[in-house]
């Protein structure tokens, strides 16, 4: 027997196909069963999670319209809802013929049921909210219970049905798993066969061709030896070259990618996570959807429609995509069609090439020049303003006090109207005058500590007059921290707001404005409402822009007063003063109902906070250095003493509050860091002093402070020719103010931990 089955191939073949599929066979079975049996649960499930997704529906929108109603406190309004959810939920059961209840769960009251089986309580404590149904069996009867809360008001809804209304489907699937094992059978009968055909035969003329060449005579197993060891010899040859493929595609920036015809990848050069963050089994047979940004979704795929309709390449379109993190990123790609050997389309092959660093380089030049063109524009507008101001404002003081003396005395009534307007208008041309200068005007804020309260109180007192005949409300928060800015600058903000708003409730019967203020850890807020003609819907957009004005002749809707214009300069001036301050504005309104605008600000606290403190400890390695402090706002430049005296940083601090003194200074000390703002009072500027330092010492750090756009664009340079220097933008935070003084010492110190301080300040900006 055993003689017979070395020499008989065939039984061998069948032999060794037999045994791996049956054991295939049990698995395939078990799988598939499993699969129905799975199925079978997932249908129940999905059923009866639609069902109830019915019910939580009708008590959603019911709520939804308690709270629409603003009745949601009234218990009366309250018990009708909910009496009315009732009724709703009992015709949806009696229309679909459900069984089930519905639970209070806040006196565990039953507050609705339909004939169940057994206690309606104790399905409750069984059926509590799951995330599948729950099979059980009552009076030898199987029932799917399914339950949900509806957590607003507290109640469970719980869902009952029979079994037997599946039982189809179960039939349906035992007969599914017969089918399987028949037709797996058959299979198993006509691979035999067709292998014990095919294999035989070749099998039989590699011996005899390996015998006419006068070789050892090949016998049973040992033809499969030779074909085992020629094939392996294929798959060397096959992994060798892969592996010089995947050498030359890996060391290179570009990636290089593969999709079939439905967008999915089945290929992608491993180096995507050096660019993209994902690993190479993360995207295989993803669509390239997931990476695709959206704004180029549609874009992207009429390219690759083009490409299959045409069957051309195209070479270096530009798209963008999102990273592991969710950031933007900027790729120039070529693709072209892959065909198969019958030439007939089935996907797409392409070189990515990461562009993002050349594209916001470019982005960025094109904002400096564009800041240059503006600030060239702003700089000729208020070079001529301030000339042309004063000799208008001269010619309106004149105008203004003769008209005003003309008033006094004038007895016709006619003639006084006549005087009246001239008056007026004289006045909109000294507020027009103000405005334009302080647009054109290209000035820093002077930053000091001050209450913000104190201000909008002084505000209101000041236009006291303005505001008579409309109700004024202020809720300003107590204990208000003092907030770091320009208080002028706010001062100026806050009257152009009021002043807005004034003229928007120029024809309401009950005019109000509300002023209010609110801060957070890092904020603080400014909120300016009125109920007054509000701002058309396609205007918002617009507000902003110099010049744009809705009053006066503009007013087409007839929302203001007569009388009543613009300089079109008030919001434009505020948005200014905002961003220079590294805030921002926002504004809310409907037309004809009200506005509501939203200034923020940073919070700049004028010490460190404990958890701060306890920050700053993991980071800051020195102490006892000395800096000099070049700061003519005297509220910064305490706040930045009293941090860099105190613990942990304990460092000498000296301050100038000029060009000039710093310089002094200098000369007479030695200094380890230089903190220098680039704006000062006098006749040198920040950049005077940096390059006086740098005639007599060329590595002493130093860190600008500035705001001015002028230094921003100009730092850039200056920067890639000396590595040690930094700058911040006022107003900073003073972690981060401590954070990049404690970076510029380590850049000139010997013996520290770089690599473990670059960690530490890694870490701690990403808890910031």
């Amino acid at each position: 027997m055993i003689f017979l089955f070395t020499k008989s191939l065939t039984l061998r073949i069948t032999l060794a196909i037999l045994l791996p599929i049956l054991i295939l066979g049990g698995i395939i079975y078990f799988s598939v069963s499993t699969t129905l049996s799975d199925f079978a649960q997932n249908q129940i499930q999905t059923d009866m999670i639609s069902e109830s997704r019915r019910i939580y529906n009708i008590c959603n929108t019911n709520f939804d319209n308690l709270l629409l109603s603003r009745m949601a406190d009234d218990p009366g309004a309250v018990i009708i809802k909910k009496a009315r959810t009732l009724e709703q939920i009992e015709d949806y059961f009696s229309q679909e013929g459900h069984m089930g209840f519905v639970l209070d769960r806040n006196n565990n009251e039953i507050i609705f049921q339909t004939e169940v089986p057994g206690d309606a309580h104790t399905l409750s404590i069984l059926a509590k909210p799951a995330v599948i149904p729950i099979s059980k069996t009552i009076d030898h009867k199987e029932y799917f219970v399914f339950a949900t809360d509806f957590s607003p008001w507290k109640w469970q809804f719980v869902i009952i049905r029979d079994a037997q209304v599946y039982s189809k489907l179960i039939n349906k699937i035992k007969l599914l798993q017969l089918l399987t094992i028949g037709s797996f059978v058959m299979i198993a009968v006509l691979l035999i066969f067709f292998v014990t055909r095919s294999i035989h035969g070749p099998s039989r003329a590699i011996i005899s061709s390996i015998e006419r060449q006068k070789r050892p005579e090949y016998k049973g197993v040992d033809v499969f030896e030779y074909l085992s060891n020629t094939i392996a010899g294929m798959m060397d040859t096959i992994r060798l070259t892969e592996e010089k493929y995947s050498l030359v595609v890996e060391n290179t920036s570009l990636i290089v990618w593969e999709l079939d015809a439905s967008y999915r990848f089945t290929f992608v050069s491993k180096n995507i996570l050096k660019v993209l963050g994902y690993t190479y089994t993360e995207i295989l047979g993803e669509k390239h959807s997931r990476l695709t940004h959206e704004d180029d979704t549609t874009a992207l795929e009429q390219i690759f429609a083009d490409i299959a309709r045409t069957l051309k390449p195209v070479d270096a379109f530009v798209h963008k995509a999102h990273d592991k993190e969710g950031n933007t990123v900027i790729f120039e790609t070529t693709a072209l069609p892959c065909l198969d050997e019958a030439g007939n389309f089935c996907g797409y092959r392409g070189i990515s090439q990461n562009i993002t660093d050349k594209v916001v380089a470019q982005r960025e030049k094109q904002q400096a020049q564009e800041i240059a063109a503006e600030q060239a524009k702003q700089a000729l507008v208020g070079e001529v303003a301030g000339k042309m101001a004063h000799d208008f404002n001269n010619i309106l003081g004149v105008i203004m006090g003769t008209s005003e003396l003309a008033l006094d005395q004038c007895k016709e009534a006619e003639t006084k109207d006549a005087l009246q307007i001239i008056f007026d208008q004289t006045i909109r041309g000294k507020n027009l005058t103000k405005n334009l200068v302080a647009f054109a005007k290209d000035q820093e804020p002077r930053h000091e500590y001050f209450n913000v309260n104190s201000v909008i109180e002084l505000v209101l007192n000041l236009m006291k007059k303005d505001l008579a005949g409309i109700s004024v409300n202020t809720d300003l928060i107590d204990n208000a921290p003092l907030l770091l800015a320009d208080p002028g600058m706010i001062e100026h903000s806050l009257v152009n707001l009021i002043q807005n708003s004034i003229h928007a409730l120029g024809l309401k019967s009950n005019p109000q404005i509300s002023i209010k203020t609110r801060f957070s850890e890092d904020e603080f807020f400014i909120e300016v409402y009125d109920n007054g003609c509000g701002i058309p819907e396609n205007h918002l957009g617009d507000i902003f822009t110099p010049s744009f004005t809705l009053k006066g002749s503009k007013d087409i809707t007839g929302s203001y007063k007569s009388g009543i214009k613009g300089t079109g300069y008030g919001m434009s001036n505020i948005k200014k003063y905002i961003q220079q301050h590294k805030g921002s504005i926002s504004i809310d309104s409907k037309f004809g109902e009200y506005t509501r605008v939203v200034l923020t600000l940073p919070l700049i606290k004028q010490e460190l906070t404990a958890p701060e403190m306890e920050k700053i400890r993991d980071i800051v390695f020195f102490s006892g250095k000395r800096i000099l402090i070049v700061e003519d706002e005297i509220s910064i430049s305490r706040v930045q003493h009293h941090m860099l005296s105190q613990p942990p940083c304990l460092h000498e601090v000296q301050i100038a509050v000029n060009g000039r003194h710093a310089i002094e200074l200098f000369k007479e000390n030695s200094f380890d860091l230089i903190s220098l703002d680039f704006i000062l009072p006098g006749d040198l500027n920040g950049m005077d002093v940096y390059l006086h330092i740098r005639k007599k010492n060329t590595t002493i750090p130093i860190l600008f402070l500035s705001g001015n756009l002028e230094f921003l664009e100009s730092i850039k340079n200056l920067k890639e020719n000396d590595p040690y220097i930094d700058h911040l933008s006022k107003p900073c935070q003073n972690t981060e103010y401590i954070v990049t003084v404690n970076k510029l010492l380590v850049s000139i110190t010997k013996g520290v931990r770089p690599a473990q301080l670059t960690k530490n300040i890694n870490n701690f900006r990403q808890g910031m």
